[in-house]
């Protein structure tokens, strides 16, 4: 059995091409929402909040996996090599169905959905026209993310590094071309970065598909033998997984609506707030790679009945953690307004940012620690506690958010002090659980 190594140096192995990849992915986003900020304000904020809708199904469909991730790494822990090809398979036939299902209702139902959910109808309508070409990228989507469960899982994630660089770099030529135009290629503006990330997706999963060919990957699973429905591993995943969609889906849904009631005090707050989620989320992306490589580790340990170290290895990861947050976020910190101009020419939406740009930056320092042990409890087999403290932190976070847009007249920065509230308190529910020692005993059957 091989013996994982909770080394300082492999945890750096692990997390950084997993860091590569989300760095990437996000950059994507970003650059989208650069490029857009030249076509308009409401442009921009269309594909802001429609890929944040986006968002919310893809980490349903993350959920399930991250649910055969554990799987997977647990199996490796206990040296059920055999057992991961089924695994695998299962889980991208769940999730193609899943991803038909989504396409029928994007396609079908977003106008109408959007026009209820926005005082602005241009703005549902740009959104609804964003989504509904996103969606042709969904299968690729899907295989995606269970080219990924099987990569972290199997503790090799250079591959996802390698497929997320590559198809990033293909999706910020094609803005280039798609939403200006060029030549005889004719601008397309909104509908040019959805054909543009749309496309992305599909570039990285044939990229997965050479690699894994290239390389070999699946040749210790028995994947070929695993091709074949199985109930049972298809329950099993979704016994470890539910929790987790039904967690994810809290998280970001609760994330949508908190732009929705953005939306509901002005135009100038949600475009402000659009750039700032951008923002925000190229300095959250450490925090998500290692909270990711915790995951595999500790549901790995656990397989190898070495629960003795988790302590010693989650202290080096939060320590790793708050260092990368600290040094990557002093942009926040001393250029704000610069930073924040990127995304927009309009140096008074700069200006009025600058307090709520402080507010994301005490979150992420918060963030730093608190997801590296969210992310130990979800590897512990223990989704359920996980799904818990999820759902007392959102009620917080939601009640807060309504409060401050609906109920006070308060600034921008008052209403995103609700991000520092939510990682402060699933970061020490969190905490609380792993110190208590009650997940030692979690099997996965």
């Amino acid at each position: 059995m091989h013996k994982l190594d909770t080394s300082t140096g492999n945890i750096f192995k692990l997390a950084l091409p997993i860091y590569g990849g989300m760095l990437a992915n996000t950059l994507v986003g970003i650059i989208d929402t650069g490029f857009m900020g030249r076509v308009g304000l409401i442009p921009q904020s269309a594909v802001g909040y429609g890929a944040l809708f986006y968002l919310v199904f893809y980490l349903i469909g993350f959920g399930f996996v991250l649910g055969s991730q554990i799987i997977i790494a647990r199996r490796v822990g206990e040296g059920a090599l055999r057992r991961v090809g089924l695994i695998f398979t299962n889980t991208v036939i769940v999730m193609l169905f899943y991803v038909a299902i989504l396409a029928i209702l994007i396609l079908f139902g977003t106008r109408l959905f959007f026009s209820v959910m926005l005082n602005s109808d241009v703005l549902a309508q740009q959104t609804s026209s964003y989504l509904q070409i996103r969606a042709v990228g969904l299968p690729c989507m899907a295989l995606n993310l269970c080219f990924m469960a099987f990569y972290v899982g199997t503790a090799r994630s250079k591959a996802i590094g390698i497929s997320s660089i590559l198809s990033g770099v293909v999706n910020v030529v094609l803005d280039f071309f798609l939403i200006y135009g060029y030549g005889k290629i004719e601008a397309m503006g909104l509908q040019g970065a959805a054909w543009a990330s749309a496309i992305s997706d599909m570039s990285g999963t044939l990229i997965f598909i050479l690699y894994a060919r290239l390389f070999h990957s699946f040749a210790p699973f028995r994947l070929k033998q695993g091709m074949a429905i199985r109930l049972s591993v298809i329950k099993q995943i979704f016994k470890v997984s539910t929790p987790l969609i039904l967690q994810n889906f809290l998280s970001i849904f609760s994330w949508f609506l908190f732009f929705t009631l953005i939306e509901k005090t002005g135009e100038r707050n949600f475009g402000i707030s659009v750039i700032l989620r951008s923002i925000y989320s190229l300095f959250m992306i450490s925090a998500f790679a290692l909270g990711s490589a915790t995951n595999s580790m500790v549901s790995n340990l656990i397989g190898q009945g070495r629960h003795y170290e988790i302590g010693t290895l989650l202290k080096r990861i939060t320590r790793i953690s708050f260092l990368f947050i600290a040094v990557s976020t002093l942009p926040v910190w001393l250029i704000p307004e610069t930073l924040f101009m990127l995304f927009t020419h309009d140096a008074g939406i700069a200006k009025d940012a600058v307090d709520s740009m402080y507010v994301i930056g005490i979150a992420m320092f918060i963030l730093s620690v608190s997801n590296i042990y969210f992310q130990a409890v979800s590897g512990t087999g223990n989704t359920n506690i996980s799904l818990r403290i999820e759902a007392v932190c959102i009620v917080l976070y939601l009640l807060y958010s309504a409060c401050t847009t609906m109920l006070m007249d308060v600034p921008l920065s008052a209403i995103w002090i609700a991000e520092v509230l939510y990682m402060a308190s699933f970061g020490l529910l969190a905490k609380r659980y792993m110190d208590s020692g009650k997940w030692k005993n979690k099997r996965i059957e």
